[in-house]
């Protein structure tokens, strides 16, 4: 068995100013709730290879209900993955009127 490490991942942050960050924010708010934001994550994962290498910002948003990430007693309920798709729907929709052409 031959492993070869070519490096740890580097962070993934995003300035809580950005259009995306604004539109997550905006995104959480539709729903009735008042967002944490935290401008880097706590986990591991590529995430920085959005910022590295696309030079685009990265954001993740958890309305829902679920614990025990990356453990053997993990779960997400039914309803918690709704709200956190309806979630996402409305990341996309916010971030779309964000980015929309303006009319002259």
């Amino acid at each position: 068995l031959r492993i070869d490490v070519h490096g740890p991942y580097g962070p993934a942050k995003t300035d809580p100013d950005s259009g995306i960050a604004r539109s997550a924010i905006e995104a959480v708010q539709a729903h009735g709730k008042e967002p944490e934001v935290w401008p880097s994550s706590g986990g591991t994962m590529p995430a920085f290879a959005f910022d590295e290498y696309l030079h685009l910002p990265w954001v993740a948003t958890g309305l829902g209900h679920g614990a025990h990430a990356h453990a053997p007693n993990e779960y997400a309920s039914i309803d918690g993955m709704r709200r956190f798709i309806a979630g996402e729907a409305s990341l996309v929709y916010a971030a779309a009127r964000r980015l929309r052409p303006r009319a002259t």
